[in-house]
């Protein structure tokens, strides 16, 4: 009877479910042993995942721009490298220029461009921009007197110079002229080694170069 006393009192104070937990049997074997096993399942399972390195996180790539094409050929400017050639610009300019670079399909944009450099430093670029009606309406919902307006309006210490177009404003500090015509406008700019003496007048004769040669 010692034993049936001891277990007895190795039981006092322990709450009825864990005491039948502790005593009872299924198919001869106690209950304790599967509680055990998935208690130990469950934890086994909780450290490998605990120590598993995370899954990259999921980078998504921004979404393209509604205009992210380039215009359709029926909506393109004319090719600026056809308005100038690299010799006569060489001349005006009074620089050494040996490379054209075209681009003629300006995604996300409304205009074609075409660029004259030199071929060794010190670097000097002469660059045509040109704009038509259809290609600013196509590219940016606006007509090219609003293109015109906009494109224009950041030029600093402006001067207008009559006789160019409808309109053409003039800027010594952005090197630049742009000038109005009824259902386009261009810009030529220039950076590098042209003097400020030369400038003025070696974009006025470019440009009346590019009035002349612009289909009408």
């Amino acid at each position: 009877m010692l034993p049936t006393r001891l277990g007895t009192t190795a039981m006092d104070g322990v709450p009825p479910w864990l005491r039948t937990l502790l005593t009872k049997t299924v198919g001869g074997v106690p209950l304790l042993v599967p509680v055990v096993g998935i208690v130990a399942i469950v934890a086994i399972l909780g450290v490998y995942v605990l120590g598993s390195p995370s899954a990259p996180a999921v980078v998504r790539s921004p979404a393209a721009p509604p205009t992210g094409r380039a215009l359709p050929a029926a909506d393109q400017p004319p090719d600026p490298c056809t308005l100038l050639n690299i010799h006569e610009v060489a001349f005006v300019f009074g620089v050494g220029l040996t490379t054209e670079r075209s681009n003629l399909a300006m995604a996300d944009g409304a205009g074609r461009q075409c660029s004259w450099s030199t071929g060794t430093p010190p670097i000097t670029t002469v660059s045509l921009l040109v704009v038509s009606a259809p290609s600013a309406q196509a590219s940016r919902g606006v007509t090219i007197d609003e293109s015109y307006a906009g494109a224009s309006g950041s030029l600093t210490d402006v001067q207008d110079l009559p006789g160019l177009g409808e309109t053409a404003r003039y800027s010594a500090g952005k090197r630049a002229l742009y000038v109005k015509l009824p259902t386009a406008w261009f810009a030529l700019t220039v950076t590098g080694g042209v003097s400020a003496t030369r400038l003025q007048g070696a974009l006025t004769g470019a440009a009346r170069t590019v009035l002349n040669r612009y289909p009408h």
